[in-house]
């Protein structure tokens, strides 16, 4: 057992490849499932493989070489696939039962920490974020934002204090908006939003013309 070289991989994994010290047992069970999964599919196709392998020192045999399928599967599961029988995998699924109690026992560990300088934190294994990145990306975010929003005001700015603004919800007249309550003086918001967007357009793409106007030739 102890030569086995899926057992010394196995020891491998649980080491971090950056400090060298051993995985946190909350760590270890995720690559300890991935590797029984694989070995069960590995496992599958050596008990019941589709075609033969015939270029094998022993030749396997295809799965219809045998009078009963699940009884091919359920020797060879119970011979290297369940907890307690003397093999590698045996040994691997004993090994993730062992680190699945240690969990069960200290609990999940929290997926950010605070490194001692307060100034950053890790997310996950080696995901490291500085509070100044991060306080830059929201304020580009926030600029981005008023960006847009001067550009589809058309660069109108308008002092609005949200919190004076009421509304009444008890109003059931058609077409009422709480702009037209003259208690908020929204009413000329629409009418500067329309001026601004003639200038706008007159001052840059002209696309604005009189009623009734055709460019030339448009009626040849």
């Amino acid at each position: 057992m102890s030569s086995s070289a899926i057992i010394h991989f196995t020891a491998v994994m649980g080491i971090q490849q950056r400090s060298l010290a051993f995985h946190s047992a909350h760590n270890s069970t995720s690559e300890l499932a991935g590797l029984i999964w694989i070995g069960r599919l590995l496992f599958l196709e050596y008990a019941l493989p589709v075609h033969s392998y015939v270029t094998l020192v022993y030749e396997w045999p295809c799965r219809d070489h045998y009078p009963s399928q699940p009884d091919r599967l359920d020797a060879i599961r119970k011979k290297y696939l369940i907890r307690g029988c003397y093999t590698p995998f045996g040994e691997i699924i004993e090994l993730k039962a062992f680190a699945k109690s240690i969990v069960k026992r200290e609990g999940i560990p929290g997926n950010l920490s605070w490194d001692p300088d307060g100034q950053s934190f890790t997310i996950g294994h080696d995901t490291k974020f500085k509070l100044s990145e991060f306080c830059a990306t929201h304020c580009k975010a926030i600029r981005l934002v008023q960006e847009r929003v001067d550009e589809m005001m058309l660069g109108l700015e308008v002092n609005i204090d949200t919190d004076e603004i009421q509304d009444d919800l008890t109003c059931r007249k058609a077409g009422w908006s709480f702009m037209q309550d003259t208690k908020n003086k929204l009413a000329d918001i629409w009418e500067r939003l329309a001026d601004t967007l003639v200038l706008h357009t007159h001052a840059h793409t002209s696309l604005l013309r009189p009623v009734g106007h055709c460019p030339e030739g448009s009626m040849s």
